[in-house]
């Protein structure tokens, strides 16, 4: 992982724990992240919950049962 990659996941996730204690919502704390970060909603909804890409790729197609070309890692935007 990169390095502003890396801080902005360990900002994010310092926020959505803060944001979290204070009763947001996942919906909201993605929200608020997008007023700072230009981000799909699926990388604002990983950096909502602090997953990296790999771990949302493999989390993904374990949950889902797909093996091979369900998501995959792309570099950030």
């Amino acid at each position: 992982m990169s390095g502003t990659g890396h801080q902005t996941l360990l900002d994010c996730r310092r926020l959505s724990r803060y944001l979290r204690q204070h009763s947001f919502t996942t919906d909201q704390i993605a929200v608020i992240l997008g007023l700072d970060h230009r981000a799909t909603p699926l990388r604002l909804y990983r950096y909502t919950v602090g997953l990296t890409a790999v771990q949302t790729v493999d989390d993904f197609h374990r949950l889902s049962g797909i093996n091979g070309a369900g998501l995959r890692e792309y570099p950030p935007v």
